[in-house]
């Protein structure tokens, strides 16, 4: 499986809309997001199943940015069918956010 990126609004709606997504929002220059990156990476490769993990930067998502109202990167968002069913944030999330994608997906 691999790590989709998000490059707009409309993307990241048409992303989230119908099925479980699993979402990493992340700033340019961020260490905490660029230190996620590669981990993220290698657990997605170990997961098959029904779900769509992706990546997107906050500047080419302005309007979800207000919607979702993130001001920690990076941000991981577990959504179903549009709806936010759990939110982690920061750099020390990292076996929170593999256990629940190996766990989950």
């Amino acid at each position: 499986m691999d790590v989709r990126k998000i490059k707009s609004d409309d993307d990241f709606k048409g992303t989230i809309s119908k099925g479980n997504s699993f979402i990493m929002i992340h700033k340019t220059g961020c260490p905490y997001c660029i230190k996620a990156m590669p981990w993220l990476t290698n657990v997605c490769a170990e997961l098959s199943g029904d779900v769509v993990i992706a990546t997107a930067n906050r500047d080419d998502i302005p309007k979800t940015m207000d919607v979702f109202q993130v001001s920690m990167y990076p941000t991981f968002l577990q959504i179903k069918d549009g709806k936010v069913l759990d939110t982690f944030f920061g750099d020390t999330v990292e076996d929170k956010v593999k256990g629940f994608l190996r766990k989950s997906f």
